[in-house]
């Protein structure tokens, strides 16, 4: 008796299943969060600098689609603006410059966080997305079937078969866990990688989310004052925990994508 031998395909074994998806009909903004004093050195020099990455081994900027999910370590308040972060929210046109996407935080992955939901031996290239403007849409159509839904982390199953699909499975497994433990919502955000200097224009920037007290800062002001990318504060309130804070930011940042009309 003969069997039929599958050929390998081009694609992960994640995107393999999803390749065929429809994208949500409208496309979220990709987010990138920085501190203060890389605010500064962006703003400054006119590009945001690829950063040594010690779990991918090359020099990235890592962006989040829709929502700024990144985490700074500081636990206690924000007390002033030396804390604050501020937020880039990209065009698609950023897509052009990247290099790598995943469903999830790679570097959590890497470092073993995400095994109560996913084995050590599965391989993070095996849940890679392709960069090609539709992959980031059809992934939030198979898990959240809209993007208010992925926004709020309210993931579902797929109504599609995936039945021996065992990366698709490990990622209704880390979804669907709301507990928290040992990763932070991260791993509910699609991460996408770029590896050059991303030029600080209109045609890769859309707007600067920037706390209210840096509005007024010669850096600041010089894209405020010659207009093509928005600039907007948000409150900075000094006896918020972190945490308090970034629901702030991350509030602001839903409502200009609901005034875009892709929530």
């Amino acid at each position: 008796m003969s069997t039929t031998v599958i050929p390998p395909s081009r694609y992960s074994r994640l995107y393999d299943w999803l390749k065929d998806s429809q994208p949500t009909e409208t496309r979220l903004g990709w987010v990138h969060t920085v501190s203060p004093t890389k605010l500064r050195q962006a703003l400054e020099v006119g590009h945001i600098t690829p950063e040594y990455c010690d779990f991918l081994k090359e020099s990235l900027t890592y962006c989040f689609y829709g929502r700024p999910a990144y985490r700074f370590a500081l636990k206690s308040t924000i007390r002033n603006v030396v804390w604050a972060p501020s937020v880039f929210i990209f065009t698609p046109k950023i897509e052009e410059l990247a290099t790598r996407m995943y469903p999830f935080d790679s570097g959590a992955f890497l470092d073993g966080r995400y095994v109560e939901w996913i084995p050590a031996e599965y391989e993070l290239k095996e849940f890679s997305l392709p960069c090609n403007s539709l992959s980031q849409a059809q992934h939030v159509e198979e898990f959240y079937k809209t993007n208010r839904n992925y926004w709020l982390g309210q993931s579902t199953e797929p109504t599609r078969n995936f039945a021996g699909e065992l990366e698709v499975t490990a990622l209704i497994e880390l979804q669907g866990d709301k507990s928290g433990a040992a990763a932070d919502d991260r791993k509910l955000a699609v991460e996408m990688c770029v590896g050059e200097l991303i030029p600080l224009n209109d045609y890769y920037v859309r707007a600067i989310v920037v706390p209210d007290g840096l509005m007024d800062a010669p850096y600041v002001r010089q894209y405020r004052d010659k207009g093509g990318i928005s600039v907007v504060p948000y409150t900075l309130f000094k006896r918020k925990s972190t945490a308090d804070q970034q629901s702030i930011i991350e509030q602001l940042v839903m409502q200009m994508e609901e005034a875009a009309g892709a929530i």
